[in-house]
């Protein structure tokens, strides 16, 4: 658990698929030793660990918000990570997850356990990446060679680098270029780096192929005016204390619908701001009650779970008993923050 939210506050993707590894390699070692572990709440632990990732470093909508033109900048301007995503109040929730939610998921062990049955990922044929390198011609020794990535990741470090010491800020599009960077880096040559894209691609795909279906929904949602409706029946009833509670409900709600962080903000952010402009409410604290109310429903969304389920080889059902019982402790703990802190 406590790996999964470390890992996910530097990027959410990495919080994501990185325990569900885990999960594989320590559930098939304790096999091996004949200690019995009940595999889907081991996977579980991970996931619900992940969910803090949006309060972290690749958190969408504050990175939006500290984006140069953005598309709300002609009302708010640019806002700072240091008012959003390393707040104190927000760093506050993050560490309270961090503490609780292990003492939460060591309750929830059964009586019967179901043991891990599946191959290690990386003893899978799907997983496993062999590169045969044939030097014959110069386009092979190219796309085999270990400099050529080594020098383009060099270069993309360095205009990184000099982007940050210039006064750069951490947004979507600089965390984009670290990825890319440390891709570059650790890849062992340009064809490996094809190849390590393509491996990940298998495993994203189930993931990927839902992102159409979900647009189409928001689109029809955004259309026809039904969630800007939805958000404006929370926001009417708000005052410049409440916008933020309200804020989170109607994000959690409209994220079964959307759940997509940048597609959601472009739907619900306009409604939200303009609404606390006219309250005069706390335009940051606003904004991550939305990511709040986003990351609570994460808990039972379907479209997180896909590559967790395709790496693990579990239903959904296997875990969603206990996401269910994870949405009230989220809840209690996000709802505590914003009505008392």
């Amino acid at each position: 658990t406590l790996i999964a939210s470390f890992s996910s506050l530097f990027s959410w993707g990495i919080g994501l698929i990185l325990p569900a590894v885990l999960s594989c390699i320590i559930a098939n070692n304790l096999k091996k030793r004949n200690i019995k572990i009940h595999f889907p709440l081991l996977v579980y632990c991970g996931y619900a660990g992940s969910l803090v990732g949006m309060q972290g470093l690749s958190s969408t909508i504050p990175l939006i918000l500290n984006t140069p033109n953005h598309f709300l900048t002609n009302k708010i301007g640019l806002i700072s990570l240091s008012d959003t995503i390393f707040s104190n109040w927000n760093m506050m929730i993050v560490l309270s997850i961090m503490i609780t939610l292990p003492i939460f998921v060591s309750r929830l062990h059964p009586d019967n356990v179901r043991e891990y049955n599946g191959k290690l990922i990386q003893d899978s044929e799907v997983d496993k990446i062999t590169i045969k390198n044939n030097n014959t011609y110069l386009s092979q020794k190219l796309e085999n060679s270990r400099y050529i990535t080594l020098l383009l990741g060099v270069f993309a470090f360095i205009y990184s680098l000099q982007y940050f010491v210039q006064g750069g800020s951490l947004n979507l599009n600089s965390l984009n270029m670290i990825f890319v960077v440390l891709g570059l880096l650790f890849a062992d040559s340009a064809k490996h780096y094809i190849k390590l894209l393509s491996n990940a691609a298998k495993v994203a795909g189930p993931f990927l192929i839902q992102y159409p279906l979900y647009a189409g929904l928001m689109g029809m949602m955004a259309e026809s005016g039904l969630a800007e409706i939805f958000v404006n029946g929370f926001v009417a009833t708000s005052n410049s204390e409440s916008l933020a509670i309200w804020a989170f409900f109607s994000a959690g709600i409209l994220n079964i619908f959307i759940p997509s962080a940048g597609g959601q903000w472009a739907v619900q952010g306009p409604i939200i701001i303009e609404a606390a402009l006219q309250l005069g409410a706390n335009i940051p604290r606003v904004s991550m009650a939305v990511v709040l109310g986003e990351l609570w429903t994460n808990t039972i969304q379907p479209l997180y779970l896909v590559p967790v389920l395709a790496i693990t080889g579990l239903n959904i059902r296997d875990i969603m008993g206990y996401s269910i019982l994870g949405l009230f402790l989220y809840a209690f703990i996000y709802l505590t923050a914003l009505i008392f802190f």
